[in-house]
């Protein structure tokens, strides 16, 4: 079955991170030339996504704000990231991405932890939000998943020191994998 004949099927979505817990979190990644998968990344999202789950990408990139690269750039970047993950079988239904900080451009609804990208992907997509996982690399996934009152899965890469305490903790995507097959559907 095609990658994406599985997500146009899929009932139930993720909330995927994607620095850190898709591609290695490098500062202010927007280089074509320095994707690197991380890894079990892959592997891990083609398991999560054989049990019946689309994936939908909510990033922040205040480099946007900053003006180290434009949102063109971090478009493009993410495109990038995309068509890869496409070329493996995984298929993401969506992405969104704020190019917001608010030292920069002041407070916005669309920034992680604040749920607005999650409220617009569930109207755009006609998703409940009911029941949504949510798998990152720091506090403010953990954050936004309990804002959104999911399950919220923390990928324990070492590059970050954390205070919020997930419903799981895992070392990748594949240990997400382990933990998802096992809950009730």
């Amino acid at each position: 079955m095609m990658a994406e004949s599985v997500c146009m099927e899929a009932k139930r979505f993720i909330f995927l991170d994607r620095d850190g817990v898709i591609i290695k979190d490098k500062p202010y990644i927007h280089e074509i030339a320095d994707i690197e998968f991380l890894p079990n990344a892959i592997a891990g999202l083609l398991k999560i996504q054989q049990l019946g789950y689309g994936f939908i990408i909510i990033t922040n990139q205040a480099g946007v704000a900053r003006g180290y690269y434009t949102f063109k750039e971090a478009e493009d970047f993410h495109g990038e990231v995309v068509k890869r993950l496409n070329a493996q079988g995984v298929y993401i239904k969506k992405s969104y991405l704020c190019p917001h900080h608010p030292d920069f451009t002041g407070n916005c609804d669309c920034r992680k932890p604040r749920a607005g990208l999650i409220e617009r992907a569930v109207k755009e997509l006609d998703i409940p939000m009911a029941g949504g996982i949510f798998i990152g690399d720091k506090d403010c996934d953990i954050q936004l998943g309990k804002n959104c009152n999911g399950r919220t899965f923390l990928i324990k890469n070492g590059q970050y020191q954390t205070t919020e305490e997930p419903d799981f903790a895992v070392h990748d995507l594949m240990g997400a994998y382990n933990i998802l097959w096992r809950l009730p559907k």
